[in-house]
């Protein structure tokens, strides 16, 4: 039986455009240079050595701990959709969360002084996400469905894009309180402006698979109207909120 390693770090994922096709994995870190309130932290391991990793794990996890008890690190979700294989018959059970901080530089300064990173484990991309939208509401864990992370990209002009707004925010938040969308992070600053940089919107899709998460989205009219694309991403189920709450 192999060994699951439900490691406190998140963990790079192949991702999949809204036409189902797959995406290397990048190890250089990738940032944008704006102002922002959140970000997500995406990770990439550089090893799959069972032993190195576990050498690290433990300062790691206090790092983490230390950073969600702190309200720096927030809504964390375990991967428990779909695992990183190590040797020695072990596996990651990766967790993928966003950060606080004033910019992007503050926030790769944070994620630059966790171990993983100081002893090249792993390596880091930070996206911004702009201001957090909606939460999470009580229905999503009615099913106890799995997590889809869909990250949206603007592709029409502004004038289509103000158009079709008001319709998608309906939608959405139609979906919020049936407990299908949940913890929403829209219009990240400069998203039209640098539209292949900078997510317009990040939302997470409960479904049963990744099949029914693509229905939904594919059903939005942002969709439909060619105004945006979106990628794809398994995060597994609903973790840690904030140490807030």
């Amino acid at each position: 039986m192999r060994k699951i390693l439900a490691l406190l770090i998140v963990i790079a994922m192949v991702s999949c455009d809204n036409q189902g096709t797959k995406k290397q994995k990048e190890t250089k870190t990738t940032t944008v240079e704006i102002v922002s309130n959140n970000y997500a932290v995406v990770w990439d391991v550089l090893t799959d050595d069972h032993n190195y990793v576990m050498n690290y794990l433990p300062e790691q996890v206090e790092e983490f701990n230390q950073l969600f008890a702190d309200g720096v690190i927030e809504n964390a979700y375990l991967n428990n959709y779909e695992y990183i294989q190590l040797n020695n018959d072990a596996a990651l059970a990766s967790v993928m969360f966003f950060i606080k901080a004033k910019s992007v530089i503050a926030a790769q300064a944070i994620v630059d002084k966790m171990s993983f990173v100081r002893n090249k484990v792993a390596t880091y991309n930070v996206y911004p996400v702009g201001g957090k939208w909606l939460d999470r509401k009580p229905a999503a864990d009615v099913d106890k469905k799995f997590s889809f992370a869909t990250v949206w990209f603007l592709t029409a002009d502004e004038a289509t894009v103000k158009q079709f707004t008001e319709k998608q925010s309906d939608q959405v938040l139609n979906l919020w309180k049936e407990g299908k969308i949940e913890n929403a992070y829209f219009a990240a600053e400069n998203a039209f402006e640098k539209r292949n940089e900078i997510p317009g919107m990040v939302f997470f899709v409960n479904a049963e698979n990744e099949e029914k998460a693509r229905e939904i989205c594919d059903g939005l009219v942002f969709t439909k109207e060619g105004v945006a694309t979106y990628k794809l991403f398994p995060v597994g189920t609903f973790w840690l909120g904030s140490s807030n709450n």
